[in-house]
């Protein structure tokens, strides 16, 4: 059956048993696009175990696709159920491993996570890779905050939410944090496989506030 879908975008949704298939082409991008790919995702995971998702004929990810993607993969864990990549367009391929997501559908061992609640504001001023912190660090337990600067951090800072900063060792901070907990991350950090990076992350935020 073929799910109503924005402009750009096609979900053809085959359904065996226990398993869905989701065949997708065009762009899955910011606003609808994207939303309603989470919708479908959402619903099939109500009715089935599995569900595999064909990427081949995608022409266009964004950092919201690749939220939605890593946010399904979350839930379905969280279910006990699985979320696979079938096939990738090359140009899907090459975005994922970019940003060290596609790592993340290659193993279903159980997440390490921080401590429930952990209120982490995380700067770096790519966008594709605060989203992927983002959904990691909520996928583990934490409530997430981004910003693209340490200016912009220090501002969301002095409200008094923040339990930890996470800024790459590249961007200065001087003085600027206070007491607040400071935990800087090496230049390559995000350039290793999206699974080991966030194991990585969680073991460092869990050592910083101990």
């Amino acid at each position: 059956m073929l799910f109503p879908a924005m402009p750009s975008l096609q979900h053809q949704v085959k359904v065996d048993r226990a398993t869905a298939q989701v065949i997708c082409s065009g762009r899955i991008a910011y606003g609808g696009e994207a939303e309603e790919l989470d919708k479908v995702l959402q619903e099939l995971f109500k009715e089935t175990g599995t569900v595999e998702l064909n990427l081949a004929q995608v022409s266009f990810l964004d950092s919201s696709g690749i939220g939605i993607l890593v946010r399904n993969l979350v839930r379905a864990r969280a279910q006990r159920k699985v979320l696979k990549l079938t096939e990738l367009s090359d140009q899907v391929r090459k975005t994922l491993e970019v940003t060290n997501v596609l790592g993340q559908f290659r193993t279903s061992a159980p997440p390490a996570v921080v401590r429930r609640g952990l209120r982490v504001l995380f700067v770096h001023p790519a966008a594709e890779i605060r989203t992927f912190a983002a959904a990691l660090l909520q996928s583990r337990g934490a409530q997430a905050n981004t910003c693209a600067s340490f200016y912009d951090a220090r501002l969301l800072a002095s409200a008094g939410e923040t339990d930890l900063l996470i800024v790459p060792s590249e961007m200065p901070t001087g003085n600027g944090a206070g007491a607040l907990k400071v935990l800087q991350l090496e230049k390559d950090f995000f350039e290793a496989s999206g699974e080991k990076a966030a194991e990585e992350l969680v073991a460092k935020i869990n050592a910083a506030t101990a």
